[in-house]
């Protein structure tokens, strides 16, 4: 576990004498859930926040007494703009609870968003250096858990272009008219609107023992490692702004709800039972092992894996663009789309 995060909770509580602060909020929580029986156990926080909601989620869920006072003897978790926790070893523990049933988190982060990407300024950091991941592998890297619901900024929609009316129709009155018929044409045309594209994702199977898993976690490590040059790239311009937008509650708000007629349809359940998202995740006979090392051979595996991927997936984007010439209405799979506990 991040150390930092760590000490924080296991810090000696200032309210309660002898208890972690961990220890006191999880006595609490069992004071309510006794006294509002079938209630659930819904854990929250943003940024810092969401990092100490994770790990405290991650500790209700492995005590007893706190899960069997819980509605459906599970805890839930719901982190928004997170930074990391903890390494591989601390995701396998999660995903064992998340087996077992007694641990679901939705982790909510914008694409653009720097701390997410956090913290980053350590030795074994590979966002910035994903040769890191190449060499040494992918054992050495601070982990996400849980399912990831990442939002991402739409492209910027073109202005339309104004017709030509020709230099006769510039002069005197007639300019004029012109200029009223032009903003009559603006009126009547709705102005277009914008939509965050979203994606659910779960990290299956990340042990790396054949070369699409590695190519799979090489290719997180290249767009996280873009993403974090872009917000340095603010940075040096000043920009500070946009780093803090992309990180504010509200643009979080602002990107949820212009995804929630999508999001309305799922629920944790829907998505944790569905192997399309999580893989094997769920199946009792899944055994972990510790991850593997890079190499040269590995990694050049690992990039001409991407390079068919990528192939496969330039043609599907044209047959995408096809359906869509077409009119064809189709629904968007859980991979594309996003989830939400009820």
């Amino acid at each position: 576990l991040h150390t930092g995060f760590y000490e924080y909770l296991f810090h000696e509580s200032e309210t309660h004498a002898g208890q972690t602060r961990l220890e006191s909020i999880l006595e609490e929580a069992k004071t309510h859930l006794k006294e509002n029986p079938g209630f659930s156990l819904n854990i929250t926080g943003h940024s810092l926040g969401g990092a100490l909601s994770t790990i405290c989620g991650f500790f209700a869920a492995a005590r007893d007494d706190v899960v069997a006072l819980a509605a459906q003897n599970r805890v839930v978790i719901v982190s928004i703009a997170s930074p990391f926790c903890g390494n591989w070893k601390f995701r396998y523990a999660f995903e064992e609870l998340e087996r077992s049933q007694r641990l679901q988190h939705l982790r909510i982060a914008n694409l653009e968003d720097l701390v997410t990407l956090m913290p980053f300024a350590v030795p074994k950091a590979t966002i910035l250096s994903p040769a890191i991941t190449m060499f040494r592998g992918a054992g050495n890297l601070y982990k996400h858990v849980g399912i990831r619901l990442q939002f991402k900024n739409p492209p910027p929609v073109p202005e339309p272009k104004r017709k030509s009316k020709g230099w006769m129709m510039r002069m005197g009155k007639d300019k004029d008219k012109d200029k009223e018929s032009e903003e009559k044409d603006a009126a009547a045309t709705p102005a277009p609107t914008q939509t965050h594209s979203h994606s659910i994702f779960y990290p299956k199977e990340q042990n790396c023992e054949d070369d699409q898993e590695f190519a799979e976690e090489i290719n997180d490590a290249l767009a996280a490692g873009k993403s974090v040059i872009q917000a340095i790239f603010s940075i040096c311009k000043n920009d500070f702004a946009t780093i803090e937008k992309h990180h504010s509650c509200i643009e979080y708000e602002t990107r949820l709800r212009s995804c929630q007629a999508e999001l309305s349809k799922l629920t944790l359940d829907d998505v944790y039972a569905d192997p399309n998202v999580v893989g094997r995740l769920m199946e009792r006979t899944v055994k972990r092992k510790a991850l593997l090392g890079g190499g040269w051979s590995r990694t050049r595996k690992a990039f001409s894996v991407l390079g068919k991927t990528n192939k496969t997936n330039g043609d599907e984007h044209k047959m995408d663009e096809m359906a869509e010439s077409d009119n064809v209405e189709e629904q968007l799979t859980l991979s594309e789309a996003a989830a939400m506990s009820s």
